[in-house]
């Protein structure tokens, strides 16, 4: 069995990206938007400053979901 990904046709990136990404998603007609984030983009804002901006500029109804996958560094204690 094959495995399909899909890549987006646009990444924005730079200083203006989070508000560039309402009018994209509404320019290309989207309904739904689903975050894949973690928590420290969570706890520095920059998640929240993304949901105001996308519902400020978009009819679209936003999924986010955070991952913590980072595993707890061991401390290795030197003789």
């Amino acid at each position: 069995m094959s495995n399909v990904f899909y890549m987006p046709p646009v990444t924005l990136m730079g200083p203006n990206a989070i508000q560039s990404l309402g009018a994209e998603l509404a320019s290309k007609e989207l309904k739904k938007a689903l975050i894949v984030t973690d928590s420290v983009l969570v706890e520095v804002g920059l998640v929240s400053k993304l949901n105001t901006s996308l519902l400020r500029t978009a009819l679209i109804t936003l999924f986010t979901m955070v991952c913590n996958l980072t595993q707890q560094r061991k401390t290795l204690k030197m003789a």
